[in-house]
């Protein structure tokens, strides 16, 4: 997934080449209205981002960033 700032908002694009619009619920959550998914970004004690979490329904993944 890569995520990219849109005006106002974040977007992430999936492999496949989907766009999901992410609204923030935090600083750190965001929230897909469809499909139904909370993206809650990892970052380290300098405040730079080094994965994320995925999460729908039960499900959790968990996606490490590529530098």
């Amino acid at each position: 997934m890569a995520v990219t700032r849109d005006a106002e908002h974040l977007v992430g694009t999936l492999q496949n080449q989907t766009k999901l619009t992410l609204l923030a619920m935090s600083q750190k959550e965001f929230f897909v209205r469809k499909p139904d998914l909370v993206v809650t970004f990892d970052l380290d004690a300098g405040g730079v981002v080094r994965g994320l979490t995925l999460a729908q329904g039960e499900g959790k993944q968990r996606l490490v960033r590529d530098n």
